[in-house]
């Protein structure tokens, strides 16, 4: 047990639903997911006119597994209170861009005001486009008949997720990118062009997708979702005393989300507060294909830097959802891990009030075949080695002095083969095997969803499934093993994969 000084004062909010067939209200406990009657993601936001609008796609998926994600359409949702939440339907969709090949790929969007006239942003999969209308509720129309940045002209993938931010001079400038590329450029006061001096931004950490530029003060900020391997990961952010960079790298202000493997971000200021706007799969059935938009107050430091959001049920304005005035242990989601690397999981521990300066707290296993150890330095992503492969269930324990709170999680240890004879880390992998017998072949992956892949064992196809893994930024967190019998002096053993960032490494090991 470790004894660990804390300064903590956590505002969460307390909002419940009661929504009929447009509107609906947010009241106590049950705010987040904010929208409940479908599957909502990639949220922006504009605040025009007093009033609070929210922009999101919709899912289409049947399952929380299904791929592709399946985007033909985006909502508007409208608030003044932050409370009550009128749903404008599908205000915008994939075949009003003819150019658009695949209609059911599509990601984020956002619109931005100028002049009277409402541009919505919106892209496929490595393009991006413009819309245009007198009134933000539509009708809009495609403003160009053609892409206005499409990633056919470069050597560049992911062209996704514009980002569009106006300055007090009028001067507009546009981010965008997916894939690990992120890009930025001045637009053309009519807004449907691209100005001179394109850049592309290489120094932010970990940088993925879901670019989101605002200012605040004078200075400009840049947020975005990160990776580590295929897994995304939190939310950061950087700085910049101009709109077009230099950009300096930050930290992370938002953790992974629950239940999905991917996050998207807006940062807005209404009626004089800031709120973050993300997405999870909180909802029933919800996952990393049916996902769910989020709304929680967001905090700036008197330097303006901006403070680490905490994830909440409950909402902007409520009390504390979980235990009030006490303190919350939250152990994160289940994982996977291997017991060379051990995992470090997304947990927390706050105290939500009482400004309590002395916390203690623990780990321990409540069920698995061996011992585990902690890194004890922080409150929040715990760092957890396993002494012994096997299925555990750990738990973490947290008090104040005067309440006890706990929360456990389950991680799946996964050993390393031994009697290796042969390893690739080269996709598509090609190998040898120059004698007979029974071996096992192992898949090192990571993947946010089922994946169907295929072995060729002396030409004869094997077909696999590598199945979801929990939870993990590192590219290896579990292990497929598949049993064969080569019958030749020489076997020849291949793989056909996707993406190396899914599948790490093979190797083949003899078990006779």
């Amino acid at each position: 047990m470790r004894k660990f000084k804390v300064l903590a004062v956590l505002t969460l909010l307390v909002i419940t639903e009661s929504f009929g067939n447009k509107c609906f209200t947010q009241t106590n406990e049950n705010y987040n997911p904010v929208i409940k009657h479908m599957y909502t993601c990639d949220p922006s936001t504009i605040v025009d006119n007093g009033t609070f609008y929210l922009v999101t796609g919709v899912e289409k998926t049947d399952t929380p597994y299904n791929w592709p994600f399946r985007i033909n359409s985006w909502h508007i949702f409208s608030s003044t209170d932050m409370k009550t939440f009128k749903d404008h339907g599908p205000i915008l969709d994939a075949s009003a861009f003819k150019w658009m090949t695949n209609k059911s790929e599509c990601w984020a969007s956002q619109i931005v005001k100028k002049d009277g006239k409402y541009y919505w942003y919106v892209c496929d999969w490595g393009n991006i486009g413009v819309a245009v209308s007198d009134n933000i509720l539509g009708p809009y129309h495609d403003a160009i008949g053609k892409p206005l940045i499409s990633s056919k002209d470069t050597q560049f993938k992911g062209y996704i997720d514009p980002t569009v931010y106006i300055d007090e001079d009028g001067s507009s400038y546009i981010y965008w990118g997916g894939m690990g590329n992120l890009f930025g450029c001045k637009l053309k006061d009519n807004m449907i062009e691209l100005d001179e001096g394109r850049i592309q931004v290489t120094n932010l950490k970990n940088y993925e997708e879901a670019p989101w530029l605002f200012k605040k003060d004078g200075l400009y900020y840049l947020a975005y979702s990160t990776s580590n391997g295929y897994r995304k990961g939190p939310i950061r952010y950087a700085t910049s005393a101009s709109p077009l960079g230099p950009w300096q790298d930050r930290d992370d202000i938002l953790g992974v989300a629950y239940n999905s493997f991917t996050n998207h971000e807006a940062i807005v200021e209404y009626k004089d507060k800031w709120y973050m706007v993300y997405h999870n799969g909180a909802l029933p059935g919800g996952g990393d294909y049916n996902r769910s938009v989020c709304i929680d107050r967001l905090f700036f430091n008197e330097d303006g830097t901006i403070q680490f959001v905490e994830q909440t049920t409950c909402g902007p304005e409520g009390k504390n959802a979980y235990n009030n005035w006490g303190p919350h242990a939250y152990a994160g989601v289940d994982a996977t891990c291997l017991i060379t690397t051990g995992v470090t999981l997304n947990s927390r521990i706050v105290d939500d009030g009482r400004m309590i300066e002395d916390m203690w707290w623990k780990w321990e296993v409540v069920e698995g075949p061996g011992e585990i150890k902690v890194d004890m330095n922080s409150v929040k992503n715990h760092k957890i080695n396993f002494t012994k492969a096997g299925n555990y269930k750990i738990k973490l324990t947290v008090s104040d002095g005067y309440a006890t709170n706990s929360d456990d999680v389950n991680v799946k240890v996964y050993d390393i083969p031994q009697n290796v004879v042969a390893e690739s880390d080269s996709f598509p992998a090609e190998m040898s095997v120059k004698k007979k017998g029974v071996y096992a072949i192992h898949l090192y992956y990571n993947t946010g969803y089922n994946l169907k892949t295929e072995l060729i064992v002396n030409n004869k196809s094997y077909p696999i499934m590598l199945e979801k893994t929990q939870f993990g930024y590192d590219p290896s967190c579990a292990i497929y093993t598949y049993n064969v019998e080569l019958k030749k002096d020489i076997n020849t053993i291949r793989l056909k994969t996707e993406s190396k960032d899914i599948i790490s490494k093979i190797q083949i090991s003899k078990l006779d």
